[in-house]
């Protein structure tokens, strides 16, 4: 967390889950939420004289599903593209909540505002998420990959995540009914 690498796993599903960073000094302590915690490549809200104490994460809610997808070089490495999912679903298949995210793409994990989504059936709108991830993304350059080939990559790991975490909602009604 306190290396804050854009690539980084947990960072990522920290901010998509809504989470936050405790932090403490001498004199105080502090939470910042995971999104604002992230400035930029290896940078942080952290001050010289504060440690990280702890990571906060909400709980979810059992009907909640959770996906998280990466593409690295190789098996180990530090991702070129991720992205990860939180997902709920009402009884007619409609999303009630939704958070989504990508990793490696920007300089630091970042949320998108999927708001215009929620309350819609998945098949209908899955394109058009993938699509508005993909477009509303500011991705990096480096010797890894093009910011054209992590723009490309968002979109399909956004429609990755959404889709498997969307399967995970549907089992998990039908094992509760």
């Amino acid at each position: 967390m306190a290396h804050a690498d854009p690539s980084a796993e947990i960072p990522l599903c920290l901010v998509v889950t809504g989470g936050s960073v405790l932090l403490r000094s001498r004199k105080r302590e502090r939470r910042v939420k995971a999104a604002d915690f992230f400035v930029g490549a290896l940078t942080t809200e952290r001050q010289p004289d504060e440690i990280i104490l702890a990571l906060e994460w909400p709980r979810a809610p059992a009907d909640t599903s959770h996906a998280f997808d990466e593409i690295t070089q190789r098996h180990g490495d530090f991702a070129i593209a991720a992205a990860a999912c939180q997902l709920k679903l009402d009884r007619c298949d409609r999303i009630t909540a939704l958070s989504l995210g990508l990793g490696g793409v920007e300089s630091r994990p970042v949320a998108i505002d999927v708001s215009r989504f929620i309350g819609q059936p998945l098949p209908e709108i899955l394109s058009a998420l993938a699509d508005h991830a993909s477009a509303s993304a500011d991705p990096m350059e480096d010797h890894a990959a093009s910011a054209e080939f992590r723009r490309s990559l968002a979109g399909t790991l956004v429609r990755r995540v959404v889709e498997k975490a969307h399967a995970d909602a549907r089992t998990r009604r039908e094992l509760v009914q």
